[in-house]
């Protein structure tokens, strides 16, 4: 081969080498959230964040896995892939960084009661002057109970039976009457009664504390 020739194979090849070169990464300019406010009514409740990343072009990057992070863990927690989930009555803000980039969303916790459960559901006294408490347990949507829920109490014949804020109920005469639990303020219309019998015969077996209370 002339020699010319063979210089000038030689620049060709190394023409053909070069253009293989691959694009180059691009580089991160913002981060987003699909939502910078989450508010629950129920613990255990649960919401995703979805984080998306661009760059100057407003082209999103694909293939970049955030840090997310909770400044409240009591409050509300958040995995790698991004759910929050809700943990305690407060305020949280979840945090999704790349590098130095970062984009935070508020999630607010506030119980709402959904359910109100009495026990005994009939309450049994044997005789005048007894007392016993009834049970109120105030639930949420997701079924986790609230604490510091304000209650009243009312009796529907204080002749048989009176019964004060903290739900204990006296026996005052032979009879039966109800008292009637409500969840109050805003507790949506959340009532529940219980049965008050006073005096007869109860079976001894069952008598515990002055009372009997039957399911």
């Amino acid at each position: 081969m002339p020699k010319r020739h063979a210089i000038f194979a030689v620049l060709f090849v190394a023409a053909c080498g070069g253009s293989s070169s691959t694009a180059p990464t691009p580089e991160p300019s913002s981060i987003t959230l699909s939502s910078t406010t989450v508010n629950f009514s129920s613990l255990l409740a649960t919401q995703d964040l979805i984080a998306t990343v661009r760059d100057a072009s407003g082209a999103s990057i694909s293939g970049l896995t955030p840090l997310w992070s909770s400044d409240a863990g009591s409050v509300a927690t958040v995995s790698n892939a991004g759910p929050v989930t809700a943990v305690g009555n407060s305020t949280a803000r979840i945090i999704a960084a790349v590098g130095a980039l970062r984009d935070t969303a508020t999630v607010t916790v506030q119980q709402v009661s959904a359910t109100l459960t009495l026990s005994p559901h009939t309450l049994r006294l044997a005789a005048v002057g007894d007392t016993a408490i009834i049970g109120a347990i105030v639930r949420d949507a997701g079924g986790s109970v609230m604490t510091g829920v304000a209650k009243t109490f009312a009796t529907g014949n204080p002749s048989i039976a009176t019964v004060v804020a903290t739900g204990r109920v006296t026996a005052v005469a032979t009879g039966a009457t109800t008292v009637t639990a409500q969840v109050a303020p805003g507790g949506s219309g959340l009532t529940k009664s219980v049965r008050i019998e006073v005096g007869g015969s109860l079976p001894p077996a069952y008598m515990v504390g002055g009372y009997v209370g039957t399911a």
